[in-house]
């Protein structure tokens, strides 16, 4: 919701409540703490968590403050105002964020990579400036074995829940950012949600409109997540990329 904070008209976000309990809260608190130290021009900006004393002793969530900006990157496309050669700046402006998070001493997996979590700014001349929100599910890498928290269409195939309480819990990392990444560019790219049984279709819309762009989605998106570029490739590689 929009609101204002010390004269700034702000966006203003509340968890919900049920799905908090007294160490996901604690967690949130030094989650939101971290990110609000956090400053890249590709991530949407913190301004402050309000923790009240009473709210705590209600259980209530905190209230976290962010700049507000014009739409998310769903909307956008939706409403046929992302020109096609804008797509693959705001391509880069996501992928420098993430590279951002991951290329810390302690590396940040963000964990819910998607369109609506892309947040937007009009610039001149109809292009944007994309920056990478919702911070809610990010978790220090170090301390990142559970199952990933995004949504499910994005979610690479090592993130879901084990099948057998025998198998090694595997340690996720930063590729997991970089799966949801190509999805996003493949959804972006053909103008419609993503679709499982679809995928292979939509990759060959991809494929028809630029070779170098599908053949780093198709990495990107790798079931083996050693076999998935780093944001850092990501970034040179699409730096050489332009769509029609």
């Amino acid at each position: 919701m929009r609101g204002t904070y010390e004269g700034e008209t702000v966006a203003v976000k509340q968890p919900h409540r049920d799905l908090l309990n007294q160490r996901l809260l604690e967690r949130l608190k030094r989650e939101t703490r971290l990110m609000i130290q956090i400053s890249h021009p590709n991530l949407v900006r913190i301004i402050a968590v309000v923790f009240d004393e009473e709210a705590e002793r209600l259980r209530r969530p905190p209230l976290i403050v962010t700049e507000l900006l014009d739409m998310n990157l769903r909307q956008c496309y939706q409403e046929m105002r992302l020109q096609p050669r804008n797509r693959v700046p705001v391509f880069l402006d996501v992928a420098r964020g993430l590279h951002y998070m991951h290329d810390r001493t302690e590396p940040i997996i963000h964990r819910d990579v998607s369109a609506p979590n892309v947040l937007l700014k009009a610039l001149p001349n109809g292009r944007w400036r994309a920056k990478v929100s919702d911070f809610g599910s990010a978790n220090l890498a170090r301390f990142s074995v559970t199952a990933g928290e995004g949504a499910i269409i994005y979610t690479a195939p090592e993130a879901f829940p084990l099948r057998s309480p025998d198998s090694p819990r595997p340690r996720h990392t930063t590729k997991i950012d970089v799966y949801s990444f190509g999805i996003l560019v493949c959804e972006v790219v053909t103008a419609e949600q993503p679709d499982p049984e679809l995928y292979q279709v939509r990759l060959g819309q991809v494929g028809r409109l630029s070779r170098p762009l599908h053949s780093l989605v198709v990495r990107c998106t790798d079931h083996n997540p050693d076999k998935r570029p780093t944001m850092a490739t990501v970034i040179q590689e699409l730096s050489n990329i332009s769509l029609p």
